[in-house]
């Protein structure tokens, strides 16, 4: 039920509507068992607005739940929390920290090049198109996403890992067919955080599409990085 309200609550025109649609139940719910004349004449004009107002409220809904949360991984829970729900490669230093803004957060300490940090992706939410990230990189700091990807023609699969990189001016040029590829991205100011809002057909179709892949699923989040601070990572449709 929560989920629901703060589906239509997050946006502007979800509170207008939600607002008219809890009004005027209200004044029907108070004039109604009075029994007026005008409202007995004009029944079917109340009926009709209120029935109005609820298909309103309900598109509004609809167009919410089309970008609906399929698994997140945050520092607060409440179902799995970044600090506890990872496996590493060599000695990262994972610790949690209290930021006033955002309440829990996880600092990733290491070196680049031998330290990393792997989320499995839930099976629901393998097929999502949208990658949100809310970080802050003190230094170096990458993620990834392991991408199963398959031909055009739908026969031939391959795995391989797409690296998220803000400080790239283009995606890497596909070459001898690479194990890794890396993408630039942009991210927006969230609470003195960066928030990375990730388009994962698109970033496939920048590194791997250059030689005619085609996405299909993720498998596992990575973390690699000398230092950075990680508050979720949400999967969506």
């Amino acid at each position: 039920m929560n989920d629901i309200k703060g589906l239509v609550l997050s946006s502007r025109i979800g509170k207008i509507g939600a607002l008219i649609f809890s009004v005027y139940t209200l004044i029907w719910g108070i004039i109604e068992p009075l029994g007026l004349d005008w409202i007995d004449d004009h029944k079917a004009i109340w009926r009709t607005l209120l029935l109005v107002f609820a298909i309103i409220v309900t598109i509004i809904l609809s167009i919410r739940l089309s970008s609906a949360l399929l698994d997140e991984i945050d520092a607060d829970g409440p179902d799995r929390t970044l600090q506890e729900s990872f496996s590493s490669t060599g000695d990262p230093k994972v610790r949690v920290l209290q930021d006033g803004r955002l309440g829990n957060v996880v600092n990733i300490q290491g070196t680049y090049e031998k330290d990393e940090l792997d989320w499995a992706v839930k099976s629901s939410a393998q097929k999502a198109e949208k990658l949100e990230v809310i970080f802050k990189n003190n230094g170096v700091f990458f993620f990834y996403l392991r991408v199963v990807m398959v031909s055009q023609n739908g026969e031939v699969p391959t795995t391989r890992w797409i690296r998220f990189d803000n400080s790239l001016a283009a995606p890497d040029i596909f070459r001898n067919d690479p194990h890794e590829m890396a993408v630039d991205f942009e991210s927006d100011l969230f609470k003195s955080y960066n928030k990375a809002k990730i388009n994962i057909a698109e970033a496939v179709r920048k590194t791997y599409g250059q030689a005619g892949w085609v996405y299909s699923k993720i498998m596992l989040f990575r973390i690699r990085c000398n230092d950075g601070t990680v508050k979720s990572v949400s999967f969506k449709k």
